[in-house]
């Protein structure tokens, strides 16, 4: 396994392309996060857009390269924002996968934790109503309790204990990212897992994952292992994280993208 450094320590992705070109050899498949990566974090995530030139870039990448988007959020939620074809979608940290050409994957066992969702989804939606800001939402294999827009710091702690108290009561697993606590299938499948399932439509291609989150260090972790290229964006220095190098923002991703194209 990699070993964590910090973030300040890595080198900027835009600066070492030939370095980047070097490792894919040539034969990329391109991972990408959608919040934090992709589009801004915001308070409402439905409002969460990338800009067009980053969809351009996204576009231009897939005349050559197969393009996947690793997500928290639904296949079809971040299918809808993206809005391109020819891309997969990787939505549930990648617990369900949409092909472009129509064919599907869902993690078998998480399908079996459908039941201990709906009952979580049920006591959350009960147990937090009072709370001011919180917000319960359903995914297809996942609960996430938002707590971005608490009323009071009191409500965001009442929502996290909650959060955690429902999932060791339902055998569920719980993760905590930036303002959301996610309950989800406590199963051995994560997005480095969804990532290797991948590439195995994916012959012979080395993968460059972007991601910013923690849940995303497992696809770090993985294309470690295939010896690819691992970028985390982030402008938190003291961050420890398993990526080699580092963008600094949804911005620097995209001029990163847009760049990436003549170097594969």
């Amino acid at each position: 396994m990699e070993a964590l450094k910090p973030v300040g320590m890595l080198p900027s992705a835009t600066d070492r392309l030939e370095q980047i070109k070097a490792m894919l050899n040539g034969q990329p498949a391109i991972f990408l996060d959608y919040d934090g990566t992709l589009a801004r974090i915001v308070d409402d995530p439905s409002k969460a857009r990338i800009p067009q030139s980053t969809r351009t870039a996204i576009r231009s990448l897939l005349q050559d390269s197969p393009v996947a988007i690793v997500s928290g959020r639904s296949a079809i939620d971040v299918r809808d924002l993206v809005g391109l074809s020819g891309v997969v979608y990787a939505g549930s940290h990648g617990q369900e996968i949409s092909f472009p050409n129509d064919t599907r994957f869902e993690y078998r066992e998480s399908v079996e934790s459908l039941g201990a969702l709906d009952k979580a989804e049920r006591l959350l939606t009960e147990g937090l109503s009072g709370l001011e800001g919180i917000h319960v939402e359903r995914k297809p294999f996942a609960i996430a309790v938002h707590t971005r827009r608490a009323g009071s710091e009191s409500a965001r702690v009442q929502a996290g204990e909650m959060a955690y108290e429902v999932a060791s009561n339902l055998q569920l697993a719980v993760s905590t990212g930036k303002e959301v606590h996610e309950l989800r299938p406590d199963v051995d499948w994560h997005k480095g897992r969804a990532i290797e399932y991948m590439l195995g439509n994916f012959e012979g291609c080395v993968p460059l994952f972007i991601g910013d989150d923690e849940t995303d260090e497992d696809g770090f972790t993985s294309v470690a292992a295939r010896g690819g290229v691992a970028v985390i964006v982030s402008d938190d220095d003291q961050r420890m994280t398993r990526a080699d190098f580092k963008l600094k923002d949804t911005y620097a991703t995209t001029m990163f993208l847009g760049r990436l194209k003549a170097y594969i």
